[in-house]
């Protein structure tokens, strides 16, 4: 079993980035040693109180080994993540982890394509800085309703081959994004694909459907992170549970839970809404 810190982690930044969106840089030189891409922490928000009760799941986005710390991008959008917007390097805070199981990474794919949105793109850029560190190619997609966000992570064009989508409020780059990739894999070998933080009922899943299909035509294994409500983040609670299918017919299904069982799954697995 992979061991679980239970640690007081201290905020050396936390910066808005984008309209909403948050960037906090975390010392836990505990879990930085041992977490992978796509996996999380739970983060308590209440130092000396019960309110509120529960931690916030969230995604490691970079991962700083020979610092000891670790970096999560996040929206703010309700009271406890309103209440992490506040804090201010040197606040401790205790941080539980790395849960869940993250992105595999097999020496076999020597060439990767990643596709994320908005907060999608957190367990990604953690996935772009180690592909590349270990000398594969790397071909990102990234889209975001906000322009900023994207500018932000334009840092990864250092890294990998950086394609960006602005959107507006209505979702329309999932098929731009689909067909670029189409593209690329028509003149590029490409060895597995990866899907950021997809919410089970979000307007993505169109884009995990198609990018499976692709998948399948291609001969490749896609990977795809999902995001849930938790409660615990160890799979105790049951509450994060959701269907998937029991194999590649894609014809029964059952329960997994997102924070044990995930949030990594293949993508034949994942129940489409969309």
């Amino acid at each position: 079993m992979d061991k679980k810190y239970n640690l007081r982690g201290v905020v050396l930044a936390n910066r808005e980035i984008a309209p909403g969106f948050r960037h906090m840089k975390v010392k836990c030189p505990e879990i930085a040693r041992s977490v992978v891409p796509g996996q999380f922490v739970m983060v308590r928000v209440a130092n000396n109180c019960t309110d509120p009760l529960l931690r916030r799941p969230l995604t490691v986005s970079r991962i700083h080994r020979d610092e000891g710390a670790l970096a999560i991008l996040y929206k703010s959008v309700g009271r406890g993540t309103e209440m992490m917007a506040n804090w201010e390097s040197g606040v401790t805070f205790e941080i539980l982890g790395p849960l869940g199981n993250g992105f595999s990474l097999p020496d076999s794919a020597k060439a990767i394509a990643v596709l994320g949105r908005d907060a999608g793109i957190g367990p990604l850029a953690a996935l772009v800085d180690e592909a590349s560190g270990t000398g594969r190619h790397v071909y990102a997609f990234l889209s975001s309703k906000q322009p900023v966000l994207l500018e932000y992570f334009k840092s990864l064009e250092k890294k990998c081959h950086l394609f960006l989508f602005p959107d507006g409020e209505v979702w329309r780059c999932g098929p731009f994004m689909t067909k670029e990739l189409e593209q690329i894999a028509a003149k590029n070998l490409i060895d597995q694909i990866y899907l950021g933080g997809l919410c089970h009922f979000c307007p993505s899943c169109s884009l995990s459907k198609n990018i499976h299909l692709f998948a399948c035509r291609q001969g490749i294994t896609a990977q795809v992170s999902l995001d849930q409500y938790m409660a615990c983040g160890l799979g105790a609670c049951q509450g994060c549970v959701v269907p998937f299918y029991k194999d590649r017919k894609q014809q029964e299904t059952q329960y997994k839970r997102v924070c044990k069982e995930g949030p990594v799954f293949d993508s034949w697995e994942v129940v489409h809404r969309g």
